[in-house]
């Protein structure tokens, strides 16, 4: 009887541990299909059949495991992408203060992302529309302030604080951009070896010129409708305000006082409406960041022009429209048709500046071009999580110590 006993416990013991092995292989491949179809597909589309088909496993065992998505989501973020997308960042800062190489390697991290860092970012962009993930917004958010807060401790000028904030965002506008088709076989080396100079040899505090007009504050749209004007400045406030899938139509409709059906005779749905507003909005805007350079920097200097526009671009009043430049760059890298719209212009702006020169010079210009890109973009998302950042002496990481040609903005 004590053999049969033994026998019982022993096959029970074996059975748990099996289940205890099968859960765990499952949540395995839960977090591994759910990293995938983030980075693949974006938060919005991440739903627990896509997940479940990407692991090969019941639609039920997700919800066996999870609540809820933003459980999943949530999940994923603390245990795994938070971590990687935090680890990279705290050591670009500390790259800093070690070498160029480091600082070097560091960005080429984020330019040439993992699949982790990919779906970290996604989900801090979702996290700023999505309570469910406010928390990847936040920590990143708390850990980029608290970085900038330190340097402006230890070096009351703002110098630190301002090299920190033009790092951060160009990591992370590289990680924002890391999808473009040029990137590939692309020698980033060729800015980012000046620029790493620049940024661990920075100038000292010059005051600024204050004889200039301001970046443009208010979106233009010139569509020859003023129905369309109405209709894309309520679509550009949701989307804003609300994130692309938060922006309904019933809510446009609503803010821009203009019915559904002028909306349906003009536009086949939200998507087609969006890639109006950005060929409207986003091939202006590029146009206008280089005829604003070119300005200042014959009334003034380079340097001047782009410490100014870099400030321009932190402002707080511009809030809105760098959520809603965001939302056109994170729908574009998950949604083929607005991936069309959105890198067609871009591409003729690059092509614009690449078409007569040699090869070699083509490969430092594109290089150029997607620093520059880098820079705006991620200009976009920090002040978005920092906005006390606007009146720091860029200059100083325009104008560095010891001189390095590259123009760091264009």
């Amino acid at each position: 009887m004590v053999d049969a006993l033994q026998t019982t416990v022993l096959k029970e013991n074996e059975e748990s541990s099996f289940r205890r092995s099968h859960a765990r292989r499952n949540d395995s491949l839960i977090t591994e299909s759910a990293i995938k179809t983030i980075s693949e597909h974006g938060w919005d589309a991440t739903t627990a059949p896509a997940v479940a088909e990407a692991a090969g496993l019941t639609y039920g065992a997700i919800y066996g495991r999870f609540i809820d998505m933003s459980e999943l989501g949530h999940e994923i973020w603390t245990q795994e992408v938070g971590k990687h997308l935090k680890a990279a960042l705290t050591t670009i800062f500390h790259s800093l203060t070690t070498s160029d190489e480091e600082l070097i390697a560091s960005f080429e991290e984020f330019a040439r992302p993992s699949r982790h860092l990919v779906a970290a970012i996604e989900l801090v962009l979702a996290g700023s529309f999505d309570p469910a993930l406010s928390i990847a917004t936040q920590e990143i958010a708390s850990l980029l302030g608290s970085e900038i807060a330190k340097r402006k401790a230890q070096d009351p000028s703002g110098v630190g604080a301002a090299v920190a904030v033009v790092t951060a965002s160009v990591a992370l506008g590289l990680l924002l951009i890391s999808d473009r088709s040029w990137l590939e076989g692309l020698d980033l080396r060729l800015v980012l070896e000046p620029f790493a100079k620049v940024l661990r040899n920075p100038g000292e505090v010059i005051e600024l010129p204050v004889d200039y007009q301001p970046f443009v504050r208010k979106m233009e749209y010139q569509s020859g409708s003023e129905k369309t004007d109405q209709l894309f400045d309520a679509l550009a406030t949701e989307i804003g305000l609300r994130g692309y899938a938060g922006a309904t139509i019933v809510r446009i409709c609503r803010r821009s006082k203009i019915s559904s059906g002028f909306v349906y005779n003009h536009f086949e749905n939200k998507l087609e409406l969006f890639k109006a507003l950005t060929r409207a909005v986003y091939g202006r805007s590029l146009g206008a960041v280089a005829e604003y350079i070119g300005k200042l920097s014959t009334s003034h200097r380079p340097a001047f022009a782009e410490a100014i526009l870099w400030r321009e671009l932190l402002n707080p009043h511009i809030n809105l429209a760098r959520s809603l430049a965001l939302e056109a760059n994170r729908l574009a890298r998950y949604n083929a048709d607005m991936r069309v719209t959105h890198m067609s212009i871009e591409e003729q702006t690059m092509m614009q500046r690449t078409k007569t020169v040699s090869a070699s010079e083509k490969a430092y210009k594109t290089a150029t071009f997607h620093l520059g890109l880098a820079v705006g973009t991620g200009y976009y998302l920090v002040p978005n999580l920092v906005p006390d950042i606007w009146d720091l002496p860029y200059i100083a990481v325009t104008m560095p110590s010891e001189e390095n040609n590259i123009s760091l903005g264009s």
